[in-house]
């Protein structure tokens, strides 16, 4: 990046279905100077690209291919970014954080977007989509996102901001006004 500023990356996370998406693309409206990245969207782009596959059908070993290919776009990108994320994802019985290593130490702010388990049931019961998931995942998903998020923020001392979901447009001036303030933009 040319001059004296320094990039901005900011992760939003959450459990699927908690509104995150449109609240990132909304803020970013509003907002000067910064992309967003789909965490989701690049991953099965490169998959395709390299494997011709689904990045969730990869073994392990390919994903942190994908991974890695992942890393490197962010961190070469020049933008200010807000990455579209979800801080961990269930596997072998855990809920492991799937930010890779490289990246976790240059995000400067982390943001949860989040709300109860009943009320992303259904929104994820109406989603057209089909994303679907039964009650006891999408709960354990939310457990496991603030727990993610808590870590992240303590581990990292990073500038941080829970945002339950209950209004769109409130939740996005939240973000909006936390990244303005917190950046000084």
């Amino acid at each position: 990046m040319t001059g004296k500023s320094k990039k901005l990356l900011i992760a939003v996370g959450g459990p699927k279905g908690s509104g995150k998406t449109d609240i990132i693309k909304d803020a970013v409206k509003k907002l000067v100077n910064f992309k967003i990245i789909s965490t989701g969207r690049l991953l099965q782009r490169l998959s395709i690209l390299k494997y011709q596959k689904n990045f969730i059908d990869l073994p392990s070993e390919e994903k942190t291919v994908i991974r890695d290919y992942y890393t490197k776009e962010v961190l070469d990108n020049d933008s200010n970014l807000i990455l579209d994320i979800h801080f961990g994802e269930f596997e072998d019985g855990g809920y492991p954080c799937v930010i890779p290593n490289k990246i976790v130490p240059t995000i400067s702010h982390f943001v949860l977007i989040t709300n109860s388990t009943e009320t992303i049931q259904n929104r994820r019961f109406l989603d057209m989509k089909d994303r679907r998931l039964d009650f006891v995942s999408t709960h354990l998903n939310v457990i496991g996102e603030e727990m993610l998020f808590n870590q992240l923020v303590q581990n990292n001392q990073s500038e941080s901001l829970r945002i339950v979901n209950t209004d769109i447009k409130r939740s996005t001036e939240q973000l909006v006004n936390f990244i303005q303030n917190s950046t000084r933009i």
